[in-house]
């Protein structure tokens, strides 16, 4: 009897360690859906493009397209068709023909919109209330917007004092998400 609860323990672990083991996602690839981003299941799923014969790009002059190319093959996918993409590691979400980084995703998402400009570079920061809401710039007023019929979360964002760009020493993230 102990020797079958001991397999079951065993069984049972190894199992939630491979449910949270995210080491075996390709670095690169397509999410076709939130829900495929949610479940981290990728197309076009590759990791090293030389080894691979993978070119994946976002063309100049096809702002709303994104390419991937294989040695028989060219893919075009419409940034209205596909929910977003994985390159280099980092997932992007495609929302109205912008390639926001996904930052946070949790009960709310947080996003950076790289921008250049003149020879400078950064990024606005955004947010959705989920992974399939509009994408907002972050600011009070967009957050006391969005979450309008969320008292509780209003009236603490409205007395906070270090502002909503305040982040977390503790979780390397914005106060704020905690109060949702």
């Amino acid at each position: 009897m102990k020797q079958f609860l001991l397999s079951v323990l065993l069984l049972i672990g190894c199992n939630v360690f491979a449910q949270s083991d995210t080491s075996s996602i390709a670095k690169n690839g397509v999410y076709n859906t939130a829900a495929d981003y949610q479940s981290k299941h990728l197309s076009f799923a590759y990791n090293n493009a030389r080894e691979d014969g993978i070119k994946f790009k976002n063309p100049i002059g096809h702002y709303h397209q994104l390419w991937i190319k294989t040695k028989d093959s060219l893919y075009k996918f419409y940034d209205t068709d596909i929910w977003g993409y994985r390159q280099n590691g980092i997932d992007y979400r495609l929302y109205n023909g912008e390639m926001y980084e996904v930052n946070y995703v949790g009960n709310i998402c947080i996003y950076y919109l790289p921008i250049v400009s003149s020879g400078s570079s950064g990024y606005f920061t955004c947010f959705s209330k989920d992974i399939n809401s509009a994408v907002l710039e972050l600011n009070k007023e967009n957050l006391l917007e969005a979450y309008h019929s969320d008292p509780l979360f209003i009236e603490k964002l409205k007395q906070s004092k270090g502002g909503i760009y305040k982040m977390s020493k503790t979780k390397g993230r914005f106060l704020f998400i905690d109060w949702l």
